[in-house]
């Protein structure tokens, strides 16, 4: 089964009936969300260790029959139904996955979370190429994406955005799921009590000077200034900023790009800068439009894999050091250079 087209992906979540599927991206957020997708339809839970079993990509190592004889096996004491959830993309997952592919469970399931697999070779391609299976890919979201999104965490909560505070809330979120949900709860939480949710209620309580800071490292970024970018740089850190709240503002910094090169094939980029919806802060307007005469397609695309890596790295590395930070953030200015 190829991979799913984005039309059809919601209506499989809510039927699955593919016994083995695969869930990947750069937008983990969203990969992690439709893992909990799956268990809730499933009727599985994460916490019953008798239903649900986790499996982590170095388990496989020396030994790929492993996911084949979990897939197997039985529930006690649980549902009818397991499901073995394997973490990781590796080779050695592709041929436990391919052992899989050749011997499925019959009622138990295999729901594999992976990270942005490039290609349609190795898991990706044995997924995408059997009819046992289904391949769902998410990747970042868009603004359009992102608003009834935005809006379904707010309305659960029963809050409203007033009409001119979405889109200067939408322009602070980075195009992950996991980060737009953790940014969308705190700016609740700090707003309990309230019916709705207003510009000076966002720029209060999400645009701290952190914020303000990672926007001047963008800029210096999107502008090719390094003086500039390595002396916000190191305000942004002196004060406390983290690196994963850069990335997420790279991330929404270079999206947004993407786009305005997209609206300038059929229009100038001065005028796809100023009609940009939701509108371009306008402090932010000439680093967009001398950005956009010295970036392509290909090179933007470069820096979101870049910014994706210094993402993962500043996650899983809690100790990543300044001069890192400083090397990716040249890096993508060299990379703007090469048009």
């Amino acid at each position: 089964m190829v991979a799913l087209k984005a039309r059809d992906i919601e209506p499989f979540l809510k039927a699955p009936n593919k016994p083995i599927i695969l869930i990947y991206g750069p937008n983990q957020g969203l990969v992690r969300e439709r893992v909990d997708q799956l268990l809730a339809i499933y009727k599985v839970s994460r916490d019953d260790s008798f239903s649900y079993f986790r499996m982590e990509a170095d388990r496989f190592t020396g030994n790929k029959t492993l996911l084949v004889e979990e897939a197997h096996s039985l529930s006690m004491f649980g549902s009818d139904l397991r499901v073995i959830h394997v973490r990781g993309s590796n080779a050695q997952v592709t041929a436990a996955v391919n052992l899989a592919l050749a011997n499925p469970p019959e009622e138990n399931k295999i729901i594999i979370e992976a990270g942005d697999i490039q290609g349609r070779t190795g898991l990706r391609g044995a997924i995408e190429k059997s009819k046992i299976a289904a391949a769902i890919p998410c990747y970042a979201d868009d603004m359009r994406s992102l608003g009834p999104y935005v809006e379904s965490l707010l309305a659960a909560q029963g809050i409203k955005l007033e009409p001119n505070a979405k889109p200067i809330l939408l322009s602070l979120m980075a195009p992950d799921r996991g980060i737009v949900k953790s940014e969308v709860e705190r700016l609740a939480l700090a707003c309990y009590g309230q019916d709705t949710i207003s510009v000076h209620d966002i720029e209060f309580h999400l645009m701290d000077s952190t914020t303000a800071n990672a926007d001047d490292i963008s800029d210096a970024i999107l502008r090719a200034d390094m003086t500039k970018l390595l002396n916000s740089l190191a305000l942004f850190l002196d004060n406390g900023g983290a690196l994963p709240s850069l990335t997420a503002n790279l991330q929404r910094c270079f999206t947004t790009l993407a786009e305005i090169l997209l609206q300038a094939e059929h229009k100038s980029i001065e005028n796809a800068v100023d009609s940009f919806k939701p509108p371009i802060f306008f402090k932010r307007k000439d680093a967009y439009k001398s950005a956009g005469r010295n970036w392509s397609q290909a090179s933007v695309v470069k820096a979101l894999e870049r910014i994706a890596a210094l993402e993962f790295y500043s996650r899983t590395r809690p100790n990543l050091s300044r001069a890192d930070a400083e090397r990716a953030c040249l890096e993508l200015i060299r990379l703007g250079r090469k048009r």
